[in-house]
């Protein structure tokens, strides 16, 4: 392909993504050895892409039409780095890839995980009157090794995380797993262990063994979706729509040159192809129906029934800092009290945001860490109009905080580790946090970036 049609395709691609996803802080302090010390790694959203496509290139995920921000934050003296993870896959399955990515690895799913994928895609075969799955998971996908992007990567030599959207819950759930590991992966290997001879260690990821909570020094989320969205609910039908649009695009791409430019990542599951090597993906209706219904997907993570379902497996850490900003591009309508879009929101969130800001549903419950709504001591334990405000893709109240953690509003005199300390809320929508498409101050978004460092530098005093 010629570069001058491949560049024209790339902003077209672009272009089609931003439109299908749907005050600011003082300048940042003088750097700290955090800077030099802690890399931070930005973690993108639904649709989002990362380092290792084409796109990246034409338009920076993080920045977009604002420029560069990780750029910018690297001639500031800081070790910035994208990552590159599915943009329509579950956070478990981007966790995984990131950990492959940060250390130079082979991608592992996990066995456990894909038994459990495929037997919900069994039997969703079965309903239909078939003996066998059209769609599995498999356990491994791409190898990165030799291509480590932090090689040093220890409890002396920690990390930083900064999740945009969706980047927030796969966050919280790749440290949960460095903590914790997973006791059904764990109960996996122990037993191929006791069969073929070994240990627990030959048959199972590193990142699934826990132990590596140290690792980690700070999370920092961006309009994160850390309680789900009612977009998934109060927009069913672009929901629907979206969804099955992306997996025609999957397919499409993945079986064109343009694979390279914008990469889906589904190649676990039969549907896209690595860029670069030889295979043929799958052009199925039948593979796309049977991903969606099954749940190893983002859209079922991102509802208020799949990331009440995350969450409870999910804590806090006491040596890990925690810090949040939410976006909220709403007012409140004096007649009906619903949540109405400000004239500065991107214009093709506008209809979403509406139906976000007038949604409430009593029978929607937003569970805690025991798996129960806790309506004595949980004031949002179902969708009241609490929920009304929002950015245009996620409600304000969700990027706060996850409901049942420990909270403050921020204090830069008073950084705490394993507490989440709350931003004012931002009048952003949910792309202007990542730069956005019509964002009339590019200036603003920078001075946005270099506050996010200053917070992740003073841990540094913090921990002092």
């Amino acid at each position: 392909m010629k570069a001058g049609k491949k560049r024209i395709l790339s902003c077209v691609l672009a272009m089609l993504m931003l439109i299908s996803m749907a005050s600011i802080p003082p300048t940042a302090a003088a750097l700290t050895s955090s800077a030099e010390q802690y890399p931070t790694f930005f973690c993108h959203g639904l649709l989002g892409w990362g380092y290792t496509d084409d796109i990246d290139s034409i338009i920076n995920y993080w920045g977009m039409t604002s420029g560069n921000m990780l750029d910018y934050l690297e001639d500031k003296g800081y070790n910035v780095h994208s990552l590159s993870v599915g943009s329509v896959s579950s956070a478990w399955d981007r966790a995984c890839e990131m950990y492959a990515q940060i250390t130079g690895t082979q991608v592992d799913y996990g066995q456990s995980h894909c038994n459990k994928a495929n037997a919900e895609y069994l039997a969703i075969a079965q309903a239909r009157g078939e003996n066998e799955a059209a769609l599995t998971h498999d356990r491994y996908g791409r190898d990165y090794t030799g291509e480590a992007l932090y090689p040093e990567w220890s409890a002396e030599n920690k990390i930083n995380l900064v999740g945009h959207s969706f980047g927030g819950p796969t966050c919280r759930l790749f440290i949960s797993l460095l903590a914790e590991g997973d006791p059904d992966e764990i109960a996996w290997g122990e037993a191929q262990a006791a069969q073929h001879g070994g240990s627990v260690e030959d048959y199972v990821s590193p990142l699934f063994l826990g132990g590596k909570v140290e690792w980690v020094n700070s999370l920092t989320t961006l309009a994160c979706v850390l309680n789900g969205t009612t977009f998934i609910s109060s927009c069913a039908e672009e929901t629907e729509m979206l969804s099955t649009m992306c997996l025609g695009m999957a397919n499409a791409i993945g079986v064109s040159l343009l694979n390279s430019i914008y990469d889906f990542q589904l190649e676990q599951f039969g549907i896209t192809n690595i860029p670069g090597q030889s295979g043929e993906a799958y052009l199925s209706c039948v593979l796309q129906s049977d991903f969606l219904k099954g749940t190893d997907h983002a859209w079922h993570d991102l509802s208020i029934a799949g990331c009440s379902e995350l969450n409870k497996r999910l804590e806090d850490y006491d040596n890990i800092y925690y810090f949040s900003y939410a976006g909220n591009a709403t007012y409140q309508s004096a007649l009906s009290g619903n949540s109405l879009p400000k004239i500065m929101m991107f214009p093709l969130f506008i209809p979403f945001s509406m139906k976000i800001g007038r949604y409430t549903n009593a029978n929607e419950f937003v569970l805690d860490s025991n798996g129960t709504t806790a309506i004595d001591g949980y004031m949002y334990s179902t969708i009241s109009s609490a929920w009304k405000p929002n950015d245009g893709m996620v409600n304000t109240i969700s990027s706060r905080y996850p409901l049942t953690s420990a909270h403050k509003s921020y204090d830069s005199s008073n950084i705490e580790p394993g507490i989440w300390q709350v931003k004012p809320d931002q009048e952003m929508d949910h792309l202007q946090f990542t730069g956005g498409i019509t964002n009339p101050q590019p200036a603003a978004i920078k001075s946005f970036y270099l506050a996010i460092m200053s917070d992740i530098d003073a841990t540094v005093a913090a921990s002092s």
